[in-house]
């Protein structure tokens, strides 16, 4: 267990050296998710939604597989 502290210490300062790496890897998707969820966030309801069915034949199953 001792190691494993070791490389997550290691890790956590190198990831707080590096500005761009933290800024791609916690912070973009964080911006990017709320961004686009307040952009989109009207867009497309539940009750819009429709689900199709399509009966075939047996013909028409032997061609699909």
């Amino acid at each position: 267990m001792r190691s494993f502290y070791a490389l997550l210490r290691t890790e956590v300062r190198v990831f707080s050296r590096d500005r761009i790496l933290l800024f791609f890897t916690a912070i973009f998707p964080i911006v990017f998710t709320l961004l686009f969820g307040l952009l989109m966030g009207g867009i497309g309801d539940v009750r819009q939604a429709s689900l199709g069915v399509a009966y075939l034949s047996e013909s028409d199953a032997e061609l699909l597989g």
